[in-house]
């Protein structure tokens, strides 16, 4: 009796008709991918580290939406396939403030909401949509992707599809930290660029755990969609490393590269005025900083 992974099977299985009439129509198939991005909720834990007293709330929005605009925004204007919608997610006295600093058009779409009702508005946004074979995909306000990253990650789940597969994860594994002033290539097999694919979307959530944990889900490694993380005063998250974080019987991995100077080894695909850009931002909020502490 042949093992039930033998070649020969392998065979016999791709030629069954099912599997046939997947290949032909899979390149038809539409993948509707949905951004998801936590902008300005308002987490309890977190606040002050995030952006100081209340009072300078304001200003912390202005100098973040000029963050977003020059990552994630000049990150999807490049993109080959767009996504479907961008939700961001926005504490729900935030309105004004979305209207004075970034009032973006589709695909852009802000939510209003409390931390605890964000996620159940993104599923109804879904649900109000009708769609099938959907993809939630989880950014940071001050990420950014690479200019085929979303066609990218619609093809894995082009490809899950055709496998027969109702539902399934991805991990965008490949990808670069910088500072502004030296960039690092990394690999990180529980990175936080996690997507999830179903095919009858049924109000999953993207952000439903610590993506450290990601592996207990078996998710997929999506190697060439590659993404960037930017190290900054704001971000109480981001950094470089100097050696992966987890010991070697871990099976979380991280392979961290050389620190190179940013001219020399920015990455195609990325937006090219995002360094200075981004530094422009950065200086001028320190500098506010500094004036409020005189």
């Amino acid at each position: 009796m042949p093992h039930p992974y033998d070649g020969a099977t392998t065979v016999r299985r791709f030629l069954r008709p099912r599997t046939r009439v997947r290949n032909l129509v899979a390149p038809r198939i539409r993948i509707n991918v949905y951004l998801v991005i936590r902008f300005s909720l308002r987490h309890a834990a977190y606040m002050r580290a995030a952006f100081g007293d209340e009072a300078q709330r304001a200003d912390w929005f202005a100098m973040r939406s000029q963050l977003f605009e020059a990552s994630v925004v000049a990150s999807m204007d490049r993109q080959s396939v767009a996504p479907r919608r961008v939700f961001v997610l926005m504490d729900n006295a935030d309105e004004d403030l979305w209207q004075k600093h970034l009032n973006l058009p589709a695909p852009y779409v802000p939510l209003f909401v409390s931390a605890q009702d964000a996620h159940s508005e993104v599923a109804r946004r879904i649900a109000a949509d009708g769609t099938k074979n959907v993809v939630l995909s989880r950014l940071d306000s001050d990420d950014a992707v690479s200019a085929r990253y979303v066609e990218k990650v619609a093809r894995r789940a082009r490809d899950m599809w055709r496998q027969g597969l109702s539902e399934g994860y991805m991990v965008a594994c490949n990808g670069y930290i910088t500072d502004l002033q030296q960039i690092q290539e990394i690999y990180f097999n529980c990175s936080p660029f996690i997507s999830l694919y179903t095919r009858r979307y049924n109000g999953e959530n993207i952000f439903d755990g610590e993506h450290t944990e990601i592996l207990q889900r078996k998710p997929q490694m999506l190697e060439d969609a590659r993404w960037m993380q930017i190290v900054h005063g704001s971000n109480i998250a981001h950094r470089t490393y100097k050696e992966s974080k987890f010991g070697p019987d871990d099976e979380r991995i991280m392979q961290v590269g050389e620190l190179k100077p940013l001219k020399s080894a920015w990455p195609k695909g990325f937006p090219t005025n995002l360094p200075a850009d981004a530094r422009a931002v950065r200086e001028a909020w320190q500098n506010r900083s500094a004036q409020q502490l005189k």
